[in-house]
């Protein structure tokens, strides 16, 4: 899908850096995350990796993605 030419937020894929700057405290945070399984699978990974705790992390899987 193309960026409309108004967006002036991040555009890309979630990294770690990203998530640093948008959010500084996020190990200090609850962490959501929902989307399709992979995403999700991938995304917790990524967190647990940043040293974010595994009971603050709460997931949600989409079905048939």
């Amino acid at each position: 899908a193309a960026i409309p030419a108004d967006w002036h937020g991040e555009t890309g894929r979630l990294t770690p850096d990203l998530l640093k700057k948008i959010v500084p405290d996020i190990a200090a945070r609850q962490v959501y995350v929902s989307g399709p399984n992979g995403m999700v699978i991938a995304t917790k990974q990524m967190l647990r990796r940043m040293g974010i705790l595994r009971w603050r992390i709460k997931t949600d899987y989409f079905a048939g993605y």
